[in-house]
């Protein structure tokens, strides 16, 4: 009986650790058309939006994914890019920037103000 239990632990630890090799940090960077570093563009896995990952100044970024994983890619409030990966260990992202132009007459400014 004891040697059944070891068997049943031994088989159990080689699929956990199994599962943990799965994972592994991914390394990158956001960068727009002049290949600067993009700060505060939004990284996730696609479908969890729970914690998504912002680059630092430099454009750059970390995260722990598993295997093969699609990312979901924004900047600013700009269009969503989706980015396939498999195993890869460092990505560099280019993403256009989208302009935000905004008209006097959107403002809605109050003439009267005291």
């Amino acid at each position: 009986m004891r040697v059944y239990i070891i068997m049943l632990l031994l088989v159990l630890c080689t699929n956990v650790l199994t599962y943990a090799q799965d994972e592994y940090i991914l390394s990158g960077t956001v960068i727009d058309k002049n290949e600067v570093g993009l700060l505060g563009a939004k990284i996730n896995i696609k479908g969890d939006n729970d914690f998504p990952i912002i680059t630092n100044q430099k454009g750059e970024f970390k995260m722990l994914v598993k295997g093969t994983e699609t990312l979901e890619v924004s900047y600013l409030e700009g269009e969503k890019k989706y980015i396939e990966i498999a195993r890869q260990k460092t990505i560099e992202i280019l993403i256009r920037e989208e302009a935000v132009v905004l008209q006097i007459e959107d403002l809605n400014i109050d003439d009267n103000i005291e």
